[in-house]
């Protein structure tokens, strides 16, 4: 049974309301199935917290191709998020980046939106856990994952996820 069961608005407000709403201790907060515009990052704030939804049918959607993840955890330990799609832009012609050093042609820099998103930064936490979830359409990568600390992927799809038209799923960068 979840501790706290996301309502209201189907947006980044009610799943931070949820989350925010947990004590200091944890605990486990469900995302009903709906598709759920997300227009700010959504921060955790404490560890020993599950995340859940309903499979494919609860969607984390981007509203943006901004360098930042939707879900975002820094320090936590013993973390769970099971059971959701996340979902960036569809790209259908993707030429290149925004910034000089990347961009495909000249002409793309300063006019294209940036696709540097990801689905979840995982930054120095331990015991952290990403099952049976969805992330598909990001422009850097689905799950990046840098510091240290011990994080298990387990049963998850990426796919159409690209970077320089090949993507990648899962980035452990500067991890220990």
């Amino acid at each position: 049974e979840p501790d706290v069961t996301v309502q209201g608005t189907k947006d980044h407000t009610s799943i931070q309301a949820a989350l925010d709403s947990l004590s200091e201790d944890g605990g486990v907060v469900y995302i009903p199935a709906g598709v759920y515009e997300i227009r700010d990052q959504i921060v955790l704030p404490c560890s020993n917290v599950t995340i859940y939804g309903d499979g494919r049918d609860t969607v984390l959607k981007a509203t943006w191709y901004e360098s930042k993840a939707l879900l975002t955890m820094d320090g936590k330990t013993n973390v769970r998020v099971t059971r959701l799609r996340f979902r960036g832009w569809p790209q259908t012609a993707f030429r290149g980046y925004t910034e000089r050093a990347h961009a495909a042609t000249i002409s793309d820099v300063g006019r294209k939106d940036n696709v540097m998103t990801s689905a979840v930064d995982v930054l120095n936490c331990d015991n952290v856990r990403f099952d049976h979830c969805t992330v598909e359409l990001f422009g850097h990568t689905g799950l990046f994952i840098r510091g240290k600390g011990l994080a298990l992927v387990d049963h998850c799809f990426f796919q159409k996820n690209f970077r320089y038209g090949y993507g990648y799923g899962v980035v452990t960068h500067a991890t220990e």
